[in-house]
């Protein structure tokens, strides 16, 4: 054999071999994807508990030093307008001490046991709901026939007493007689014993938690945790909205507007996506476009969120002082798209081709210049956890919506050929001038 053909031997296996691997990347990128969103759910899903828990901990906090004030009072000698006195100064200091809560940094402290005992008490809760949900259907079906009833005999007076019958008026199951199945209760108290297990871990990161703070907060636990209906999307919003930004910082917000109405921003990219997604030929690819367009709507909302929560109650000092002076001018400290420096949104920032390779390759580099935007953004902000969490968060999305977009692509050059590879949407159904010359039977 001679070296040539070796040489092109071993190009052909090399070629083969890095098909092959990209291959398997991508057959394995959705359980990589999944993970990976499990977990950022899980961080932030923490991180909102620890927010929450760290209010009942200030009011634990006001508990003790007003009893230690009232004590110290009494022990002195003091009457009662002394010890009302000491009291109320106790109480008011303490809150100034906490005014901006007592919130957990997730990098200083181990919350491996809270995740799992949280793992455990979602499911629990989930599983409660669902058990509720099966009886008080089955409780409607059983007294349906009986509303319905009611429903006709309501009508019929109305008809004989000349009264117009609404369009809308349908049947409703009385439920005021609906009681908890024994599995419904079953059900109960198994979530009540997990949370129990997530109080115990709440302990250890805050040891000044009562049991009393921790029944109280049972009903927010259980909001933040679980929701009917929950998505992957509706997790994250509610994450984000009870995240409570609690420091003002004018200067960062102008730095992240960027992804709110900048070049590279969550508005251009929602646009793009909706609007690319009416000339694509293949209903997978549609698909994706509708998904990501609509999920960088939510997107959009959490930016605007954090914005809104750095700038409000902003005094004319700190504006000034933080350069914001331009933009209140125009906008006071309502959300108006524009990039970080100052320019305003334009649809020119975003394309819609009509041509599938073409609007594709564009995603791609969207999705990257889009997480090259938040790592910028990250590196400002990494010292307001707060902010850091949700904005690692999009940015991590970035990243799986480049990875979706790559699959969009290899299944669109799978399905393209000769006759259809530059623009199928367009190719498919336009006449051929010259049949012989462009090799089709049209």
């Amino acid at each position: 054999m001679t070296k040539n053909k070796i040489q092109r031997l071993l190009a052909i296996l090399c070629a083969v071999a890095a098909a092959f691997c990209m291959v398997l990347g991508f057959i394995n990128m959705p359980k990589q994807n999944g993970a990976a969103g499990q977990e950022i759910l899980r961080t932030m899903r923490i991180q909102t508990l620890l927010s929450a828990t760290g209010d009942s901990v200030v009011e634990s906090y006001v508990a003790i030093a007003k009893q230690e004030a009232q004590a110290a009072a009494k022990a002195s000698g003091g009457g009662m307008a002394a010890i009302r006195e000491a009291v109320e100064k106790a109480e008011t200091e303490t809150r100034a001490k906490y005014e901006n809560g007592a919130q957990s940094d997730l990098s200083g402290i181990d919350v491996t046991g809270l995740s799992a005992a949280v793992d455990v008490y979602t499911e629990a809760v989930k599983a409660y709901a669902e058990v509720e949900a099966q009886a008080r259907a089955a409780y409607e079906e059983a007294h349906y026939a009986e509303a319905e009833a009611a429903l006709e005999k309501k009508h019929e007076e109305m008809s004989a007493a000349g009264e117009e019958i609404p369009e809308d008026d349908e049947v409703v199951v009385d439920m005021s007689g609906f009681e908890a199945t024994p599995e419904m209760l079953e059900k109960q108290e198994e979530a009540k014993a997990t949370y129990a297990n997530v109080g115990a871990e709440l302990k250890k990161i805050y040891p000044v938690l009562t049991d009393e703070a921790l029944e109280t907060l049972e009903a927010t636990v259980e909001g933040i945790l679980y929701q009917s209906g929950d998505s992957f999307a509706t997790q994250y919003d509610r994450y984000v909205e009870q995240s409570n930004i609690k420091e003002t910082n004018a200067k960062l917000a102008q730095a992240i507007i960027s992804q709110y109405g900048g070049p590279d921003g969550e508005m251009g990219a929602s646009m793009r996506y909706l609007s690319q997604r009416y000339a694509m030929p293949y209903k997978e690819c549609q698909a994706t476009l509708t998904d990501i367009g609509t999920e960088e709507l939510g997107h959009l909302e959490i930016v605007a969120s954090i914005i809104y929560q750095l700038t409000k109650n902003l005094s004319m000092e700190e504006i000034k002082a933080s350069g914001f002076d331009k933009y209140y001018i125009d906008h006071t400290i309502g959300i108006w798209p524009q990039a970080a420096g100052g320019i305003p949104f334009n649809a020119c920032e975003f394309q819609s081709k009509g041509d599938t390779i073409t609007d594709l390759y564009e995603d791609l580099a969207a999705e990257q210049k889009a997480r090259s935007t938040y790592d910028n953004i990250l590196r400002l902000c990494k010292d307001y956890p707060d902010v850091y969490e949700p904005i690692k968060f999009l940015r991590a999305r970035e990243v799986v919506h480049f990875q979706r977009f790559g699959e969009a692509l290899r299944l669109v050059q799978d399905k393209l050929d000769e006759k259809n590879f530059f623009n199928p949407a367009f190719d498919r159904s336009a006449p051929c001038v010259d049949k012989k010359k462009c090799n089709c039977e049209k």
